[in-house]
């Protein structure tokens, strides 16, 4: 394991604010996410065993830029790049904050246009939000949250990931005052619903994408939606039972959702497996 090489890259096309674009991926190996080392691990994910517990702060800011100086070298820079971690862009621990601010500062002078992070609605402060728009000016910020279904009995007790509506109604009023973009994810059907509940989890991801539009709007944020259709790890939480009826969703499921909701907002669909199939 080198810690000065990402996780993941990925150089591809993409349609962001309805522009083509080069996009790039980066998966940063970072410390464990904290919540993967308490009860509150969400139950989906599997990325602590990508983790490095001996990574640096200087480590991290290298896997950003040996990741995109070829590209600046050639001057072949992606308009776009989501640059994720483990867990959250804004924790301390995982991300330090002279990590967090060299490679803003850095990225501000690549030429890029925008830059989105994921960060969890615990971690957003309204500080936060404007010391890395103003680090990363001129090019444009994004915050995604996890927000996987706004139904809070599937989200807390299902999925176990432990934040209220009312938590994040609070972080995208706080993305609308700094003026910061805001993504949210959707879990499409994860195991809570069986084969035979195809259109209770077509219902859920609907609602859903349709309350984070009218959350945005509500806060002045401007608001996509990225429905992740959920995919199994080789290695998983969930027990032989709870699978035992269960599939992924149908592609023709997803258009379904795409359907009934891309008149309220943009919306995307992809969910990167970042090496973990």
């Amino acid at each position: 394991m080198n810690d000065n090489i990402p996780i993941w890259t990925d150089l591809r096309p993409a349609n962001i604010n309805w522009k083509k674009v080069k996009s790039l991926s980066i998966t940063l190996r970072t410390k464990p996410c904290r919540f993967q080392e308490s009860m509150d691990s969400c139950k989906f994910c599997e990325l602590k065993r990508l983790a490095s517990p001996s990574v640096s702060a200087d480590n991290i800011v290298n896997q950003v830029k040996n990741t995109i100086e070829p590209h600046r070298i050639k001057n072949e820079m992606p308009e776009h790049i989501d640059l994720f971690g483990l867990g959250t862009f804004f924790d301390n621990i995982e991300i330090p904050v002279t990590a967090r601010n060299e490679i803003l500062d850095y990225l501000s002078k690549s030429g890029i246009e925008t830059l989105r992070i994921e960060a969890r609605a615990q971690y957003i402060t309204l500080d936060r939000l404007r010391d890395a728009k103003e680090r990363l000016s001129p090019a444009n910020l994004e915050v995604a949250i996890g927000i996987e279904t706004t139904n809070t009995e599937i989200r807390e007790n299902w999925l176990n990931k432990k934040y209220s509506n009312e938590l994040i109604d609070k972080s995208v009023s706080l993305l609308g005052k700094a003026k910061v973009g805001f993504l949210g994810y959707v879990l499409f059907k994860p195991p809570v619903f069986d084969d035979d509940k195809e259109k209770e989890a077509i219902d859920d991801a609907v609602q859903s994408s349709l309350d984070i539009f009218e959350l945005g709007k509500k806060h002045n944020a401007t608001t996509r939606v990225g429905l992740n259709p959920f995919y199994l790890p080789d290695s998983n939480q969930y027990s032989k039972e709870e699978l035992k009826n269960y599939t992924p969703p149908s592609l023709w499921s997803v258009l379904e959702v795409i359907k009934r909701t891309h008149s309220s907002g943009t919306i995307f669909i992809g969910l990167n497996s970042e090496g973990l199939v």
